[in-house]
């Protein structure tokens, strides 16, 4: 893992799903779930410049299938907090920027294979704190492993200079530069992959990062502050504030130290996010970028000819898994005429069998 050259020959390989018909993994996540019932309660503050920031007010972070259950006590960010993480991006961004692209892709690496030691306790928190079943809950945290393990190879594929053509007196070449600190905005959805996924993106890059999650999955997202403080970033690179989008979220999508903005969410957030961002501040020295996974409403189109032993399953587990909660769930199913009531009376007695 110490040069370019070997991280180069490990090929990425997804991390692979779990197997409930492997003896022990049952077990596995019961141990899982106790484990993290014996950590409930906690306080978790915010993380800025490298230490751990305690402000006024706090919100309580429930179980959805279990309301009586507090999963932690989350320190809500206040503006001044939100100015505080800009500022520590910011001053932290030259050096990281500067950092070669094998250091980079390295502290990902070692993200991942932390991440991959916890797999079961990291699934066992998304399962209290959203509501995730077993197996999706884990398929989760292979998610965020894979983003890890993929982005820290791209980096070594794009991130060096090229040098092309030059006369002569001249040196010619193309490279990409980061753009500066960058805004991460996750979901609760996927509160471990979709975060890891923007974040890692954004760090090995070269950008610093100020990195909130939905107010109802802080607890999870707290989980990356554990994962890039045993990595050793350096104080400021990675900052994590908690609270509600409407008293904070605004202050820093407009903040003129924002480079780059990562959402994944609602249309109507994102596309807020997108007009109040490309506006340009006072002291702002670049356009802002803004990346944006917003909701729609997917369809699948089922053909005449089509093997209903497959689809009305894939149908079925793509509508239904983790109650719709999915930016890829099935919202809407398309049907041939010929085979409509075929379709529709095998979809119905299908799912009332679950």
């Amino acid at each position: 893992m110490g040069t370019s050259s070997k991280l180069h020959l490990n090929y990425f390989h997804n991390e692979p799903a779990i197997d409930f018909t492997k003896e022990g993994e049952i077990d596995n996540f019961r141990k899982a779930i106790e484990l993290v019932r014996s950590k409930l309660g906690k306080k978790y503050p915010m993380f800025i410049y490298g230490k751990d920031i305690w402000s006024a007010r706090t919100f309580e972070s429930r179980n959805p299938n279990k309301p009586s259950e507090v999963i932690g006590y989350v320190y809500i960010a206040e503006r001044n907090n939100g100015g505080d993480a800009l500022a520590s991006a910011r001053e932290a961004f030259p050096l990281w920027r500067d950092t070669t692209v094998e250091h980079r892709a390295t502290c990902l690496l070692k993200a991942a294979e932390i991440i991959r030691s916890r797999k079961y306790e990291f699934a066992a928190w998304e399962i209290l704190e959203v509501g995730k079943q077993c197996d999706q809950a884990y398929a989760d945290v292979a998610e965020a492993i894979d983003f890890l393990e993929y982005y820290a190879r791209e980096i070594l594929r794009v991130g060096h200079r090229v040098h092309l053509l030059s006369m002569a007196g001249e040196e010619n070449f193309y490279e990409h530069e980061p753009k500066g600190v960058a805004l991460v905005v996750a979901p609760w959805n996927f509160p471990l992959a979709i975060s890891v996924g923007m974040v890692a993106a954004a760090l090995v890059t070269g950008n610093t990062v100020v990195y909130k999650p939905s107010e109802l999955s802080s607890v999870v997202g707290h989980l990356l502050v554990e994962v890039f403080s045993e990595v050793g970033l350096p104080a400021g690179v990675f900052n994590y504030i908690a609270g509600y989008g409407y008293e904070v979220g605004d202050y820093l999508v407009e903040h003129h130290d924002v480079s780059l903005i990562a959402f994944t969410g609602s249309v109507q957030t994102g596309l807020r996010i997108i007009e109040k961002a490309a506006r340009v501040h006072s002291h702002q020295v670049h356009v802002k970028k803004v990346i944006c996974e917003m909701g729609g409403k997917n369809a699948i189109i089922i053909d005449s000819d089509a093997d209903l032993d497959q689809a009305i399953p894939a149908v079925i587990a793509s509508a239904f898994g983790y109650q719709g909660q999915k930016c890829s769930a099935c919202s809407r199913l398309i049907v041939l005429d010929e085979i409509y009531d075929k379709v529709v009376d095998r979809l119905v007695k299908a799912t009332k069998a679950l």
